[in-house]
This record gives C-alpha cells, sequence and structure tokens, in this order.
C-alpha cells in the first residue's frame, strides 16, 4: 500500500510544514471559541463571529494549500481510492493497520468530510438567524430562510461533533496500534520513519507561497466581516 513503511532502520524526518500545522491547530481554537460562544449576546457573539471569520479564512487557506503545498499536505496525497480504504479498513479490523507517512486512506477522507461540515457551518453561519442573533447576511434573505438556515447551521455543528470524535478516537487507535506519536508528529511536524521510506521523502513547498495563499484566506473573510 502507498506510504506504507518497510524498514526497520529509523530516520527522524519532517514531515508536516509549519503552515500545515499551524492551519491544523488554530482551526482546533477557532472551533472550540465558536463553541463556547455560539450562544452569548453582545461582545460574546462578536467573538464567536471573529472565530468563524478565522475558521473560513483558515479553510480557504487549506484548499488552496491542498493543492500547491508540501507533499503530504496535498489532496493528491491523502485521497485514496475505495480499494486503499477498504484495504486498510480490513487490516485495522486485524488491529495490524499499516504505518503511514502521512494521512492514511480512512484519515484523508476523515480530513475531507471535516472540512466540508466546517464549510457548511461557516457559509449557512453568514446567512443564519434566530431571534436575538444574525448572521452579517441575513438581512439579505427572507427571515424564515435565515431562520431555517440557523437551524442547518446547529445541525452541522452537531455533526462536527461526531466527526470530530471519529476522528480523535482514530487518532487515538492508530497512536496505540502502531505506537506512533501522532499529535507530537502534528506538533513538531517529524516522524520516525524507516530508511527507505525517508529516502523518497520531497522537500517542503517554500514558505512564501504559505504567506500568499493565507493572505488571500486573511483578504476574502475581512472582505466578507466589512
Amino acid at each position: 500500500m502507498a506510504n506504507a513503511i518497510v524498514s526497520n532502520e529509523k530516520v527522524d524526518v519532517p514531515i508536516w510544514d509549519l503552515p500545515t500545522r499551524i492551519f491544523h491547530w488554530l482551526l482546533v481554537a477557532s472551533v472550540l471559541v465558536a463553541w463556547i460562544t455560539a450562544e452569548l449576546p453582545g461582545p460574546g457573539f462578536a467573538i464567536h463571529k471573529l472565530a468563524g471569520y478565522s475558521i473560513g479564512g483558515a479553510l480557504i487557506f487549506r484548499v488552496i494549500w491542498g493543492f500547491i503545498g508540501s507533499p503530504h499536505s496535498r489532496f493528491a496525497d491523502f485521497i485514496k481510492p475505495w480499494s486503499d480504504i477498504a484495504a486498510h479498513a480490513r487490516m485495522l479490523f486485524r488491529m495490524s493497520p499499516p504505518r503511514s507517512v502521512g494521512h492514511n486512506p480512512i484519515g484523508g477522507w476523515m480530513i475531507c468530510a471535516l472540512m466540508i461540515v466546517l464549510t457548511t457551518i461557516v457559509v449557512s453561519g453568514l446567512l443564519s438567524a434566530s431571534e436575538n442573533l444574525a448572521g452579517p447576511f441575513a438581512e439579505a434573505i427572507p427571515s424564515g430562510l435565515a431562520h431555517l438556515i440557523a437551524d442547518l447551521h446547529e445541525a452541522a455543528f452537531n455533526i462536527l461533533l461526531v466527526l470530530v470524535t471519529i476522528h480523535v478516537l482514530g487518532v487515538i487507535v492508530d497512536m496505540v496500534l502502531n505506537r506512533e506519536n501522532l499529535i507530537g508528529a502534528m506538533w513538531w511536524g517529524r516522524k520516525s520513519l524507516g530508511a527507505d521510506a525517508a529516502r523518497f521523502e520531497r522537500p517542503f513547498a517554500p514558505l512564501w507561497w504559505a504567506v500568499a495563499v493565507a493572505a488571500i484566506g486573511v483578504i476574502v473573510m475581512a472582505w466578507i466581516a466589512l
């Protein structure tokens, strides 16, 4: 299977670039803030909106970075065909999943699902309205529709909670079965790979590309916010 590690000799190799790691932890923090402030009036709701804009900008960055970013950050690296997913699932049920350099086939599609649901949450948040709270574009549509979109906004967040729970459990299972610190890898950006696999690792994309892409996300969300 692609990305499987076969060598017993270990080499410490950079896997996750700094932009991808910043995206990951910024998204985690923004979602937590948005969750905590979801029902708060006044300044609390202002923070909720800022967290939503942060999520939106991060998603714009991640989509673009998924095409031009570093090797293991690209969609082409972790969006695998059904045959790879099924093979990985069979080995997982046998309690012996193969170690992967980047996202494993199941984890890769989970990333896509999380991004789709988060996009739904951001877009619906911009258009939704409840009795006391409203998104910036809610007045542009009929109030009845804005209230329906608010229900979608809440339902999408509930789905997100389920997906996040599955994602975290999957990470824990992978860490236990493969004895690999995936959380540390996403924090420090490095993994211990077999020497054979390490030789195939390619360099990261230039950092200034990430700065330019991040600027696009900030500009788009600032335009929406203002």
